[in-house]
């Protein structure tokens, strides 16, 4: 029984993750959905490295570089050098950069009020407390 389950909860994972991807990329937004989770990351962690960021994002860090010198060329990331060890490179995010995530949240967040509003009241207030329960769970153990 619990395999049959596990299977089901994957497929629903993947479902949910769709949904929240089509309306982070909604065709008048400018990022895809894992520069969206990269400066999500950088608005909470204050002054991650590269290192940091492709373990948030389940990226290699080639993958990483990537990733943040496309953010900086769109101008939404800046490269700054740490104050107490200039080997180590930080990012923040620029103002432009805040300015394009709170249009992808928006977006997101409007695509989701279509998926979520044909649910009952009580099936939203229960899937946002298991969610919830889910999410602490998870970082409890990691």
């Amino acid at each position: 029984m619990i395999m049959k389950d596990i299977n089901k909860i994957i497929e629903l994972v993947f479902i949910l993750s769709r949904i929240t991807r089509e309306g982070v990329e909604e065709k008048n937004n400018l990022l895809s959905y894992i520069q969206f989770q990269t400066l999500s990351f950088l608005i909470k962690q204050k002054n991650p490295t590269m290192k940091e960021i492709s373990k948030h994002v389940h990226i290699t860090s080639p993958s990483a570089t990537i990733l943040i010198n496309n953010l900086v060329r769109m101008g939404l990331v800046s490269r700054v050098n740490d104050k107490d060890d200039r080997r180590v490179i930080r990012l923040i995010i620029t103002t432009k950069g805040r300015e394009e995530l709170e249009k992808g949240f928006l977006m997101a967040k409007k695509h989701l009020k279509k998926v979520f509003r044909q649910l009952s009241e009580k099936d939203r207030d229960d899937f946002v407390r298991i969610l919830t329960k889910l999410s602490k769970l998870f970082n409890h153990n990691t």
